[in-house]
């Protein structure tokens, strides 16, 4: 193969072309610029035809017909091309290797006209075209008594369309009916906050008419300006948002209080479904605001009168236990100090329940320092009810104050870990572990004390419960407590009201 390229591309045994032209410029450049401008004429005819066949590729059958065509006339224009290459350099093998490729490509294009001439004798006379287009004209007019049909029915559906025309107008006279009659504002506004709608409820919080209200916006239309830009940029954020939202808020005044409403705001969409106003609901709950109100000033009333209760106490303590008997005024202050503890955390959840996490971290800080050091608290969120967080609480604390005295927290290296988990069997099972370790060695106790009676009492009796206190362990003491997970949740929900679906004025 090396051979025979060796022997195509060879030029040794030949001279230049440009000897048969005696160097003579004039003839030289003749020829050259002869072929040059023969060869940029064939390469532009391809070029022309294939972008032909591109716009016009699905109207031409036999597309690869103009295409041999288009290959041939390449080749004849690279024919030209080498003869002005063999005027400065001969080789002619080559030269007569793309004159035999273009002859056979030119016998394959004649072969192809010879193969497709049979087909284009088939090509319609003008008379026969003539004749096609009476057929099509025939057709049309067929086509145009089927328009015609068409338009009748359009005609039956317009009437058709006018109906329910008929009935939206019922319906938007109904819906009128609703807004106008409904207790609460209903109103709507467009991208700016202009008033698109507003009911009689809506207009009698404005102090205004239909006629003073439209296309004006609350800052126009409030006298408190305060309230209106609230209002101005809530509306915005939520059409920014493209969402729905529910909130409070406050617009008008009474006897110098404001009015506060909840809203429910939903965005008006245009058919691409961007936002183009807002359409809103809003009902007074300025009454039931002023409840919640007088309910929250009772219940921290409440804290802070046990919290005061809790003191007294202590200090009747101190003046009776003080002096006589200092341990158990210690101990005594402790478990008044755990209590004030676990109710702390009820207070700051409204008494709702607490965390498990959260009574546990309030228990054992003062213990044991920062939870993380030689604290460790593990276990899934639980949230405990009232109760559970007080029991819990106060048994934590004793299971504390023992080893402050006598366990993992009496020397330098002790460490608790206390951990929870909920078992998912048929009925759950919350655990509870409290875990020493690196403590002293702790032998079991002979007699059970005061603090592990409070906490099997409490446990068992409060929370319904078992628990089991092993200190075999020469690392410290290990309690564990178990009860089914429904003694110690919170509840969820809310509490079914008992007056609702009375009949007014009924007797009690």
């Amino acid at each position: 193969m090396s051979e025979a390229f060796r022997w195509l591309f060879s030029a040794e045994n030949f001279m230049p072309h440009g000897h048969c032209f005696l160097w003579q410029p004039a003839t030289l450049w003749l020829n050259v610029g002869s072929d040059a401008l023969i060869a940029l004429s064939y390469f532009a005819i391809p070029v022309a035809i294939y972008y032909f066949l591109r716009q016009r590729h699905d109207g031409i059958r036999y597309a690869w017909v103009p295409m041999m065509f288009a290959a041939f006339i390449f080749l004849c224009g690279a024919t030209h091309v080498m003869e002005i290459w063999t005027v400065w350099t001969p080789m002619y093998r080559v030269a007569g290797a793309l004159k035999l490729l273009t002859g056979l490509v030119s016998l394959a294009t004649l072969l192809s006209l010879i193969r497709i001439l049979p087909q284009a004798l088939l090509l319609k006379t003008p008379r026969q075209l003539e004749s096609l287009i009476g057929e099509r004209t025939q057709e049309l007019t067929e086509i145009n008594r089927q328009l015609r049909a068409q338009i009748e029915a359009r005609d039956v559906a317009e009437q058709q369309l006018r109906a329910v025309e008929t009935d939206r107008a019922r319906t938007t006279a109904l819906l009128q009916t609703i807004v106008e009659s409904a207790p609460g504002l209903i109103y709507a506004k467009d991208r700016d906050g202009r008033m698109l709608l507003a009911n009689p409820p809506a207009l009698a919080l404005l102090g205004k008419s239909w006629a003073e209200v439209e296309g004006r916006t609350d800052m126009e239309l409030l006298a408190d300006q305060t309230q209106a830009l609230r209002v101005t940029e809530n509306d915005q954020r939520l059409m920014r948002a493209n969402a729905t939202e529910a909130f409070e808020e406050a617009v008008g005044a009474e006897d110098g209080e404001e009015r506060v409403w909840f809203s429910i705001k939903a965005p008006l969409r245009d058919a691409r479904g961007d936002s183009i106003g807002l359409v809103g609901v809003s009902m007074e709950i300025t009454e039931r605001k002023q409840l919640e109100q007088r309910l929250r000033l009772m219940v921290d009333e409440l804290n802070h009168r046990v919290k005061n209760t809790l003191a007294t106490v202590q200090a009747i303590a101190a003046q009776t236990l003080g002096h006589s008997n200092l341990g158990l005024y210690d101990a005594f202050q402790g478990r008044l100090r755990a209590l004030a503890a676990a109710h702390d955390v009820l207070t700051r959840e409204k008494w709702a329940g607490a965390d498990l996490h959260d009574v546990a971290a309030a228990q054992l800080l003062p213990a044991g320092g920062p939870i993380g050091g030689r604290i460790e608290l593990t276990g899934p969120p639980l949230r405990l009810s009232a109760k559970a967080s007080l029991v819990l609480a106060m048994g934590l604390h004793e299971l504390a104050i023992n080893a402050l005295k006598y366990g993992a927290l009496s020397n330098e290296t002790g460490t608790v870990a206390v951990r929870w988990e909920v078992t998912r069997d048929a009925v759950p099972v919350m655990r509870l572990t409290w875990l020493e370790r690196q403590g002293p060695t702790v032998a079991p106790p002979i007699r059970t004390g005061f603090g592990m009676r409070l906490i099997e009492r409490l446990l068992g009796r409060d929370l319904g419960g078992t628990s089991r206190l092993d200190c075999a362990d020469s690392e410290g003491c290990t309690f564990t407590f178990e009860t089914s997970l429904v003694n110690v949740v919170a509840p969820t929900g809310v509490p079914p009201f008992p007056d609702v679906g009375a009949v007014a004025g009924a007797a009690g």
